[in-house]
């Protein structure tokens, strides 16, 4: 009788101790995929924010393009220089295509 007393004890300690780790299993993959989504958002998050500022600067940017296309318009005029239209446009894609490969960058 006391064997089987001793014995049941045994069983539900196993018992016991196969739930808490089961239980820790459960807890561990819950904590991961927490922790995995929260990785996720931080990513998208930053991402997000990213393309914020790269659109801002290439409005920046563009916004200096359409100055200095403006300003080499009116500084030709002004001079009586002869030179075409295409070249001023081209001058100013140039520096367009610089400012946007240093923002790139």
């Amino acid at each position: 009788m006391a064997d089987d007393k001793f014995l049941d004890i045994i069983e539900k300690a196993e018992k016991e101790a196969e739930k808490m780790v089961q239980d820790a299993r459960d807890q561990a993959t819950e904590m991961k995929s927490e922790a995995v989504q929260k990785a996720e958002d931080i990513v998208a998050e930053a991402r997000k924010r990213a393309s914020q500022e790269r659109q801002e600067e290439m409005s920046a940017a563009e916004l200096k393009y359409r100055e200095v296309l403006d300003r080499v318009k009116n500084d030709g005029a002004k001079v009586g220089q002869d030179i075409s239209e295409a070249k001023v446009i081209d001058a100013a894609k140039a520096v367009a295509e610089r400012i946007k490969s240093k923002l790139e960058q």
